[in-house]
């Protein structure tokens, strides 16, 4: 079965204007090939400022100056079409926004509306889509939905400044489901969340995802999010994916020194040995480096590391790495 979303070499930059007016190119997607499967959760994973958002925007049509696609191809295969989201114009994503495909953001209140009320969320984007429905039909989809998710019907007249941080995720994540999506795009969403609503929100995710049999690309740097709910992992570094595959596969056999130092920082129930932290910072992604971008904090690095990037090579089931030594790193 084809995967419903196949990206190629895929190239996004920010373009900005330095103080000598000099245009500055920020690598935040560089070369990026990813696949999405059908009923599939696939997380994306890494340190902040290495790209998992920008990637996340691209794949799902958000791209707005000063991002701008400067190669690659994201060919998404629904039903029996297939087509190059970046061909697109804007009138046609706008239309499969919410019913193909829907993006829930880091910050529920960057989607609502302080001034309107809940309910008329959902009316406008019941009325962009379904013009011909009739407003008690779409009443009646609504109640259902909300009950369904298991939402309190009182969320439908409040304001969202009544809900709390929690309550208003929840109800952003029904407002991207209303219509039944294919694809869920879902960047860091329990981000400021405390640890009990972190996990009431990501139940919901998974309960909604089991329900439509829909796909989830999630976004999160918490290792222990994807643990638990993606079937594949792919490990971004500064705009590329050095590793990719199964769970269980990244979690019990790490072929990425990246990959093996992320791990080795989760905490564990009983674990009172200290935790190693990667040495050094990321590179600038305006200037990285020549060859393995890692490889200035890397212990195993040598001369061919600096000189000669890596690419994404298979090295198992579903299990690809872009490292000149990954067999040592198993």
């Amino acid at each position: 079965m084809r995967p419903l979303i196949q990206a190629h070499d895929l190239k996004a930059y920010y373009v900005v204007r330095s103080l000598l007016d000099e245009e500055i190119y920020i690598r935040a997607v560089d070369g990026i090939n990813i696949s999405l499967n059908n009923s599939e959760i696939l997380g994306i994973a890494g340190e902040s400022g290495c790209g998992k958002s920008s990637l996340i925007k691209v794949l799902s049509g958000l791209i707005q100056p000063p991002l701008k696609v400067f190669g690659g191809k994201i060919i998404y295969n629904i039903g029996k079409k297939s087509f190059d989201l970046l061909s697109l114009d804007e009138e046609t994503l706008r239309k499969m926004r919410w019913e193909i495909f829907s993006y829930i953001p880091q910050g529920s209140m960057s989607v609502l509306n302080p001034t309107m009320r809940i309910r008329n969320h959902f009316f406008e984007i019941i009325k962009a889509h379904k013009r011909d429905m009739e407003k008690e039909e779409a009443n009646k989809l609504i109640e259902n939905h909300i009950r369904e998710l298991g939402l309190p019907a009182e969320v439908l007249t409040s304001y969202p400044h009544q809900l709390s941080g929690g309550m208003r995720q929840r109800v952003v994540i029904a407002l991207s489901t209303i219509l039944k999506p294919k694809i869920i795009f879902a960047d860091e969403p329990i981000t400021a969340l405390d640890v009990i609503t972190q996990r009431g929100v990501m139940q919901m995710l998974l309960e909604v995802q089991k329900k439509l049999h829909n796909s989830i690309i999630l976004v999160t740097h918490d290792m222990g999010v994807h643990a638990e709910i993606t079937d594949r992992v792919a490990i971004l570094y500064a705009g590329k994916i050095v590793e990719v595959g199964l769970t269980n596969d990244i979690y019990e056999k790490p072929a990425h020194p990246y990959t093996h130092y992320l791990l080795k920082s989760l905490p564990q129930i009983g674990d009172e040995t200290k935790k190693i932290s990667i040495e050094g910072l990321p590179p600038p992604l305006d200037n990285p480096p020549e060859g393995c971008r890692f490889h200035p904090r890397c212990p195993l690095a040598t001369r061919k590391c600096k000189e000669e990037e890596p690419q994404l090579k298979k090295i198992d089931r579903d299990h690809f790495v872009a490292c000149h030594f990954s067999g040592e790193m198993r």
